[in-house]
């Protein structure tokens, strides 16, 4: 059995909460061997929890935005160790879904997902901007997605 070829099918929507059975069956496996390969697996760190995925929208939480934001240096440098700072604030904010460092002219890419443009200016102007030190940001709206997944290929 491949390390790959599990990891994939714990991605599926129906796996969830993992149920060695289910997979040992797809993989013509013992359940034992399953059990103990998906521990092995957690303790390595490959597996990091397991979650559900929730339909925004039917939480009514149907708006996406992908926020960019520039950090003025000069001012964030000495009062904080910097950019390394920034994004454990961010990622503080429960709106906030992801915080990534990027390339280019900006440092970071922040999801926000909430209910509509009002969340949106809330979040953003009591949320986002206070972390400070921020020279400029910019919103992308997300006006439909036609795929979002969490899925990695592992091979």
């Amino acid at each position: 059995m491949k390390d790959a070829e599990l990891l994939n099918l714990l991605q599926r929507g129906d796996m969830c909460v993992p149920s060695a059975t289910k997979l040992a069956r797809a993989l013509g496996l013992p359940v034992t061997t399953v059990h103990s390969k998906l521990k092995a697996l957690q303790e390595k760190g490959l597996i990091k929890g397991y979650q559900a995925i929730i339909d925004n929208k039917k939480v009514d939480k149907g708006m996406i935005v992908f926020n960019v934001v520039k950090i003025h240096y000069p001012s964030a440098w000495p009062e904080r160790k910097g950019l390394e700072d920034k994004w454990k604030l961010f990622a503080k904010i429960p709106e906030v879904q992801g915080v990534y460092t990027c390339s280019g002219d900006w440092d970071y890419l922040l999801k926000v997902v909430v209910k509509d443009q009002d969340e949106y200016y809330r979040v953003s102007t009591e949320k986002i901007l206070p972390v400070g030190d921020i020279e400029r940001s910019e919103s992308k709206v997300v006006y439909k997605s036609f795929k979002d997944s969490a899925k990695v290929l592992v091979e």
